[in-house]
């Protein structure tokens, strides 16, 4: 950033310096405490990936999101919104915190959060396209998953009575995963 401009790494890493700053520290806490009683020892560790492509051919853009779109298990609609962001005549485009989450075969959750930026320099069969690609991801079993509590986790059981904590209201998981998915993210655009 000492030129003033700033590049997709370090757009990455102020977004998720912010998200880290920004999260009640007291919500992450109290999400982790619940994760570890549905399965002790549990940690949501995300796994994050820092991709760059220079240079894609037109012609060969749509194979090379199809390929990172199976890798990752990226929905379909999110990896054709990709392929539409190369399509353009000239130019940029940059998608700052895009998040999805879909049903693996396996029995799984996977949880994404991330961003991405497509620039394109030339036209026609000149046209080269840059993709950098920022993304961490979680997977979580499905029978970790539908333990999460949601209303009344103190009818199973999972809070003793006499405590005075609350458990997580059901939108506090989601600060939870992005605190730990944009923890893993600024390790990765380190």
């Amino acid at each position: 950033m000492g030129n003033g401009i700033a590049t997709f790494k370090d757009k990455q890493k102020a977004t998720s310096q912010k998200i880290v700053r920004s999260t009640d520290k007291q919500i992450i806490e109290k999400c982790q405490a619940v994760m570890t009683r549905v399965k002790p020892g549990a940690t949501f560790e995300a796994k994050s990936l820092v991709e760059s492509w220079a240079g894609i051919e037109q012609s060969k853009f749509e194979e090379v999101i199809t390929n990172l779109g199976k890798r990752l298990q990226l929905p379909e609609d999110d990896v054709d919104g990709m392929k539409l962001k190369g399509s353009g005549s000239f130019g940029g485009s940059e998608c700052f915190q895009f998040k999805c989450s879909m049903k693996i075969d396996g029995g799984y959750v996977r949880l994404h959060t991330g961003s991405y930026q497509v620039t394109a320099i030339g036209e026609g069969d000149d046209k080269k396209i840059t993709l950098e690609l920022a993304i961490a991801y979680m997977d979580i079993t499905e029978v970790v998953f539908e333990e999460i509590p949601e209303a009344k986790p103190e009818a199973i059981g999972w809070f003793d009575k006499d405590k005075p904590e609350a458990p997580p209201a059901v939108n506090e998981w989601s600060p939870f995963f992005d605190y730990h998915a944009h923890n893993s993210l600024l390790k990765a655009v380190e």
